[in-house]
Parts: structure tokens; sequence; C-alpha cells
């Protein structure tokens, strides 16, 4: 059976899906990376690349030789304009991939909005994305539908109370007199 849905003033069908039947096909995977926080003692190249390396690894593991990276370096998680993001999510949808393999499900999406309107793409295609930390996340499979949205609501938490800690170190640190902004043009900055 298929199941029908209104969609841009036509029908998109939403093939039926088996999670236990599941396994990716010969298709290239795309592995997304982004920008984080960087971890103690590491640059932001460096972080990056030690995420490229955990998701090769994985690949190599699973016999997946075939894949290509997208790399939303600068990108903040809250920012929709992300080039490579775009790129992958249209290869995905033109047929190129069948999974989307990122470190963790945070690197893809932090909203709720923009979870779901990644779930909204990918309905009625055979993508999954294989998240390092979570598992794979099927977004056809309606089963997942709760828990899916559940992790991404505490995703989306994690982010708000991330950027609270960080406007609250702020203001401590500017009421002790420390400049927290970067240093104006033709002025050096004292550690």
């Amino acid at each position: 059976y298929y199941i029908m849905k209104q969609y841009n003033g036509g029908i998109l069908m939403y093939k039926p899906f088996n999670q236990s039947s599941y396994t990716p096909s010969n298709k290239p995977k795309a592995i997304y990376l982004r920008k984080s926080k960087k971890k103690k003692g590491m640059t932001d190249k460096e972080t990056i690349e030690s995420h490229q390396n955990q998701i090769i690894e994985v690949c190599k593991e699973q016999g997946w030789n075939d894949y290509i990276i997208y790399n939303d370096y600068v990108a903040k998680s809250t920012n929709l304009n992300r080039k490579e993001y775009k790129l992958m999510l249209q290869a995905c949808l033109d047929g190129k991939h069948d999974m989307i393999i990122v470190v963790e499900e945070s690197r893809l999406y932090r909203t709720i909005y923009e979870q779901s309107n990644v779930y909204e793409e990918l309905k009625g295609t055979d993508v999954v994305i294989l998240s390092i930390r979570e598992g794979y996340i099927f977004p056809n499979d309606r089963n997942q539908f709760l828990s899916n949205y559940i992790r991404g609501l505490m995703n989306q938490q994690e982010l708000e109370n991330f950027a609270y800690r960080m406007n609250v170190k702020k203001l401590a640190t500017a009421k002790e007199g420390i400049y927290v902004n970067k240093a104006p043009y033709g002025y050096i900055k004292e550690k």
C-alpha cells in the first residue's frame, strides 16, 4: 500500500517502509560536516578533521568506499543558508545518495523547524540518515516519528541552553572589566 499526501498542489506518494529489511544501495554516501564547538586542545579545523576521520572509518568498516563529502566548515546550525548542506540535500532528492552520514544528528539540524523541513523533503525517497552517535534515523518510518521529534526537541533545548550559558559567561566576564568582543580595527586584544 502507498500513502498519499498533498504536496505543493500535487500528490506525493510515500513508499512503504520496513526498517528490518533495510540495506543501503551502492549509491555514493553523503558525508556531511559542519563546524561544531571545538574540543579542548583542538582547533576548529582539527575538530572537523576528527569528525571526518570518524565517519570515513565507519564507511570503511561497512565497505562503503564511494562517498561525497559536503563540508559547511563555518556554518552555524541555525543558519538555513548553508551552501554545502543545500547541495547535499538536492543531490539526495535527485537520487544521487541513499544515505546521509553525520557524527551526530545535531550537525545536520538543531531546531525542530529545520528537522521537520528535512523530514518533509526526504519523504517519498529512500534516503536515511546515519548518525554515528544516534544510529540509523529513518525519516519515512512512521514507527520512529515520535522518537525522532522528541530527540529533535532535545537538540533544540540543548542549543538554547548552550546559547544562554554562553551569554551568561560573556556578561560575567564583561562585569569583571574584561573586553569580550573582537578588538576594534587597529587594536590588539591582550589575552
